[in-house]
């Protein structure tokens, strides 16, 4: 195959054709634009998991069944289990400092967002043997 130079360049012919935008470059172009994206949108779909849990994160401790346990109303306090301090709940006085632990630790990894100013109106009473409280 002979390849032919122009005196003016000095690059062949067939190399320079190469950097030349013609109609069909630019219809190659335009496909590969408007399609690209669809097939990568359609491969993604179809590799995606199956199924994909979503988690809420609270800063609520819940209280255990154990440290409800009481025997008379002066056994149970009151206790905000949530890091805004916005919801009640009462357990046996004897869990408070274990309580008050895991509401650290939790409250450290979900620092709250907002602080709640709200006031507990009701009562802390023992009912059934366990702490709850009333209106």
């Amino acid at each position: 195959m002979k390849i032919e130079n122009n005196p003016h360049s000095d690059t062949p012919t067939q190399l320079r054709n190469l950097h030349k935008v013609t109609p069909l470059s630019k219809y190659l172009a335009l496909v590969l634009f408007v399609a690209l994206p669809f097939i990568g949108g359609w491969v993604g779909y179809q590799y995606a998991p199956e199924m994909i849990v979503e988690i809420e994160k609270t800063g609520e401790v819940a209280a255990e069944d154990t440290s409800m346990n009481c025997k008379v109303d002066t056994d149970c306090v009151l206790v905000q289990p949530d890091c805004e301090d916005c919801t009640f709940d009462s357990i046996n006085k004897r869990e408070v400092s274990t309580f008050q632990s895991q509401k650290r630790n939790r409250c450290e990894l979900n620092p709250p967002t907002m602080m709640c100013g709200t006031v507990f109106a009701g009562e802390i009473k023992c009912i059934n043997n366990k702490c709850q409280l009333t209106d």
